[in-house]
């Protein structure tokens, strides 16, 4: 008998991405909540912000005493009625405002990462994730624009 695995992650971003909406929100992806080891909603983040390298520190926490924690509003993407994936949103805009971190025109993604040193994970705002998207004016792979393909049997 084989040993399949059902695959229940649909819609799911495995990769860690980071993004930073237009309305102010900051919102983690299923693998960037997995990095921060964050699992419910009962975590809380500490932002930091270090102007001259242009980073964004993300320090997760559990403590209800952490002063200054934003809480982390982990919410699940249903699919077919059925339990779906988590994801994560952060009420960002005092932070981005405070340190005049443009957001209102456009969502922007970013690849985190965990510094070694300081064990915080880190976004660069100057590495900003752009998407591969194809264009439906672009031709099929390997042929000319305009060109036709035949195929013959």
């Amino acid at each position: 008998m084989c040993a399949f695995q059902r695959f229940e992650s649909f819609g799911a971003r495995m990769t860690p991405r980071v993004s930073i909406r237009s309305n102010g929100q900051i919102g983690l992806s299923a693998g960037a909540l997995r990095l921060f080891g964050i699992n419910d909603g009962n975590s809380k983040v500490v932002l930091y912000y270090d102007p001259e390298a242009k980073l964004v520190a993300f320090k997760p926490t559990n403590d209800p005493t952490e002063e200054f924690a934003i809480p982390v509003l982990v919410r699940e993407l249903r699919a077919g009625g059925q339990g779906g994936t988590k994801y994560g949103q952060i009420s960002g805009r005092s932070f981005l405002e405070r340190f005049q971190i443009p957001y209102h025109d456009r969502t922007r993604a970013f690849d985190p990462y965990r510094d070694k040193e300081s064990g915080l994970f880190i976004i660069n705002l100057a590495k900003e994730r752009v998407p591969r998207r194809k264009k439906k004016s672009d031709p099929p792979s390997g042929t000319a624009a305009g060109a036709s393909t035949t195929v013959s049997a």
